[in-house]
């Protein structure tokens, strides 16, 4: 348990401050995030936008739709209607297979944004090595390198 209880209005706008502070000094038009239609994904969307204005939020719902929960994209698309974020959708199932046979993630990246270059993105790497056999770790894989990709677009 917390000694201290949490000041969530100051967290928020600390949140919010970190967020435009970074965008500022990367000098981006922007950022990319991935949008699951869960609380995190949620949350850091609506924090972005708050932080950088709709226009400068850009969401990719990237869902294996093989397995993906039907409500989780629902929820998704609910959460960047709501905000007027552009969002992008990306079937990953295509990439995961890719990767599960080849272990190569290259000759899958290619598209267009409409935003452009100069968006800020940013992830966090799985910290163990990914094993061709873990289906999981593969869309963490996929996902990562869609941001990063529509990130440096």
């Amino acid at each position: 348990m917390l000694k201290e209880e949490l000041d969530l209005v100051e967290a928020r706008r600390k949140i919010i401050d970190f967020i435009k502070k970074e965008a500022t000094e990367s000098r981006t038009d922007g950022v990319v995030l991935a949008l699951s239609g869960g609380i995190d994904s949620s949350v850091t969307a609506y924090l972005s936008v708050e932080a950088l204005g709709t226009r400068r939020v850009m969401g990719l719902i990237m869902p294996d739709l093989r397995v993906t929960p039907k409500q989780d994209l629902d929820d998704a698309k609910d959460v960047a209607s709501k905000l007027g974020m552009e969002t992008r959708f990306i079937d990953i199932a295509r990439f995961i297979e890719h990767s599960r046979r080849t272990s190569s993630l290259t000759g899958l990246l290619k598209g267009t944004s409409e935003r452009g270059s100069g968006w800020l993105c940013s992830a966090l790497l799985p910290l163990e090595p990914v094993e061709q056999t873990r289906r999981g770790d593969w869309r963490q894989v996929g996902n990562l390198s869609w941001l990063f990709d529509e990130g440096r677009r």
